[in-house]
């Protein structure tokens, strides 16, 4: 793809290079901006939110809030798979793509219940109720085919694992919600996700900020106490086979993801593997394969 095509929506097989170029963004959530530490968070409190007043600007710069948190869901998406990602406009070229191949569906009748072979290979899609079906004694099915069906799949698997990456960021305090109160806003301090499960329903009306659009040195590293530099404790040497062991992964199941993969073998060699916590399990492995994959 050499980051720079783009595909005409009227594909006569699935762009599954889209599809894996989306897979291998995921590991790239710097795009969405680098986790809060607590530095950051009372820079934000001072300088964002001073008396709950949400503030546009900061050292005269612009700082780009998102009403609503299903807008704030588009920028954390478009973050990773639009216009900045490796190809442009990613997420929406497999959108079109995949939406023009189900506007072109055939409708097909069955005097049965499509059998669970027929729907693999037909690719059957939006089958009716069997209450309904059976009444008319028809089953009226869509048709897309059977790698537009797989494609399809894979799409809703992506969506998914988007969200789990949405609920990520929200640990780690790369997506930031400030909450509408009278008479100011109040930040949402990360660790809230850690203990409460984030339903976007519940913050509608609230304000979500991207850590990449704010000043880079409100998360610039302290020394630590000990004066030790940081990579001194090795991780990098006892990560290696577990990434191998993810690469091979990868290799032997094409529809593995690498967020999936990862998770995978934390689940079951994580007592094994160095870490303050889960995610950051995640986060660096998931770092050191899309390295290794270049």
């Amino acid at each position: 793809m050499a980051g720079q095509a783009i595909l005409h929506r009227r594909q006569d097989e699935p762009p599954w290079i889209l599809l894996s170029e989306a897979q291998t963004a995921l590991s790239a959530m710097d795009r969405i901006g680098p986790p809060a530490t607590s530095e950051a968070l009372k820079q934000i409190s001072n300088y964002l939110l001073p008396s709950g007043v949400r503030q546009t600007t900061v050292n005269g710069a612009h700082i780009s809030w998102t009403h609503s948190s299903p807008q704030g869901e588009q920028a954390f998406r478009k973050a990773l798979l639009g216009p900045d990602g490796p190809v442009p406009g990613l997420l929406r070229q497999i959108s079109d793509a995949l939406g023009n191949r189900i506007a072109r569906k055939k409708l097909l009748t069955f005097d049965h219940d499509p059998s669970p072979e027929e729907v693999e290979t037909l690719g059957l899609i939006e089958l009716p109720d069997q209450e309904d079906a059976q009444w008319l004694d028809k089953w009226r099915c869509y048709a897309i085919g059977r790698e537009w069906s797989e494609f399809r799949t894979a799409c809703l698997d992506l969506s998914m694992e988007l969200g789990v990456l949405l609920k990520l960021a929200l640990r780690e305090g790369r997506v930031l919600i400030v909450e509408e109160l009278f008479p100011g806003g109040r930040l949402l301090h990360p660790d809230r996700w850690k203990d409460e499960e984030y339903d976007p329903a519940n913050y509608v009306n609230d304000w979500v900020l991207l850590t990449r659009d704010l000043p880079n040195d409100w998360f610039a590293k302290r020394p630590n106490k000990l004066g030790r530099p940081k990579g001194r404790g090795g991780y990098a040497e006892k990560d290696a086979p577990f990434v191998d062991l993810i690469l091979r992964k990868l290799d032997d199941d094409s529809s593995a993801t690498v967020h999936g993969a990862v998770t995978v073998v934390i689940d079951q060699y994580g007592h094994e593997i160095p870490g303050a916590s889960y995610e950051a399990k995640v986060r660096r492995l998931m770092e050191r394969v899309s390295a290794r994959r270049g």
